[in-house]
């Protein structure tokens, strides 16, 4: 599991790939601020100093995206947590509605998202990627196209219920691990309308709509991907296997 741009990087370099299904319909990347100041919309960006790790370039593809000039908004290094931000040595932050957003919120602090995915940027995310050859092969294609069932149980279950499945994954899965069950209930909860926006998308699919979507926004980081980097019968195929 990852996401396009990693495996459009990696075809690039000779890795014989191909995304099969996807987690998020869309990106969970924003800019994120507190509602005392906040920047809920491309205007309000000019003149704000924004954290970003400092391996992290898709703010200036963002701000190249809508026509922002790099040299409006101060980039300011930081590391992965909301300390900056809460502490105002940011106006606003790098993050993602299913993690910084929610830790802030958790803390008491009432955060303002201006998501890529309405601004120009979105893309599918969490995608799963399999070896070319392997849909060549019969039994090889069969065995992914039985895990892409399993997943996509896992996937409704995890919809229907996202705190009874993060309560599941606290005592079972990770347990010992000192997850902060509200937290992770919290980020189930979050990641329901990234896994299935609405009731006629099922989970894990790749609509062409979305595909193109995703080549745009890869185009916009200059990152060189061919539809042919998309294979969405496999799980359109496990849908239809489990009378979806």
């Amino acid at each position: 599991m990852s996401n396009p741009g990693t495996t459009a990087r990696a075809v690039s370099e000779g890795a014989d790939l191909t995304i099969i299904a996807a987690g998020n319909q869309s990106s969970p990347s924003a800019i994120v601020s507190l509602a005392d100041d906040p920047i809920d919309s491309l205007d309000d960006l000019a003149g704000k100093r924004i954290g970003v790790v400092t391996s992290n370039t898709t703010v200036g593809h963002f701000l190249a995206v809508n026509g922002i000039d790099a040299s409006a908004v101060e980039i300011v290094p930081i590391q992965g947590d909301a300390t900056p931000l809460i502490n105002g040595q940011v106006d606003g932050m790098f993050g993602l509605v299913t993690s910084q957003v929610v830790a802030l919120e958790l803390q008491g602090h009432d955060p303002v998202a201006l998501r890529f995915s309405d601004n120009g940027m979105d893309s599918l995310d969490l995608t799963y990627a399999v070896p070319t050859a392997d849909l060549a092969d019969p039994s090889k294609r069969e065995a992914i196209i039985s895990f892409l069932m399993a997943e996509i149980r896992g996937w409704e279950a995890a919809v229907d219920d996202p705190a009874g499945i993060a309560d599941i994954v606290v005592a079972d899965y990770a347990a010992g691990l000192g997850l902060d069950p509200a937290q992770q209930s919290a980020q189930a909860s979050a990641q329901v309308e990234l896994v299935r926006p609405d009731d006629s998308t099922p989970v894990l699919t790749m609509s062409e709509e979305r595909i193109e979507g995703t080549l745009v926004t890869l185009e916009a980081q200059s990152i060189a991907a061919e539809q042919s980097l998309f294979d969405p019968s496999l799980v359109a195929e496990a849908h239809a296997r489990l009378g979806r």
